[in-house]
Order: C-alpha cells, then structure tokens, then sequence
C-alpha cells in the first residue's frame, strides 16, 4: 500500500504541471488523457526526482506507465531502490 503523502504529492505535482486539480486526478485515468505531452513528461520525471531526491530514475520506466497509478507506484519503488538505504523526505 502507498502512504498517502506520497499518492498526495505525486497527484499534487501532476495537477500543478497540468493545471488542473488534484482532486481531477483518478488513479485509473491515462497520464495522456489528462493532458500530459512528452515535454510535461520530463518536466515531471525531473520534480519527482526532486521532491523525493530520487536520482537516476530509468526513464523507460516513467514512459511505460501509462496511468496515473503506475507514475504514484512508481515513487516507492525508486525510493526502496536507493543506495545505502536512504530514507526518503518526510512529507
């Protein structure tokens, strides 16, 4: 299961690229049907590694989800995968 914070902040970064609200946002809506273009794809892979100081991120990765729940369960995975078991940023 994903801590709230983290499906919060994913769906927040989203609505503030897109300009829409985060409460638009429905897990099983296609990241391109709410209106995301490849430019707003790494505007957004870039603040993800930001906000939750994930580095490296496999860009093949982000592009193969294709929902909005696959970019939300994405983070934790980035964020189990860092090395010498950094924590992630309280939220």
């Amino acid at each position: 299961m994903i801590p709230e914070n983290i499906d919060q902040s994913v769906k927040q970064i989203v609505a503030e690229m897109l300009e829409i609200t985060r409460e638009a946002i429905n897990d099983e809506d296609s990241v391109s049907d709410l209106g995301e273009d490849l430019l707003d794809f790494v505007e957004r892979d870039m603040q993800l590694e930001k906000t939750f100081e994930l580095q490296d991120i496999d860009p093949s990765s982000l592009t193969e989800a294709t929902s909005a729940k696959q970019v939300i369960d994405h983070v934790p995975e980035q964020l189990t995968l860092k090395p010498n078991n950094e924590k992630s940023p309280e939220m």
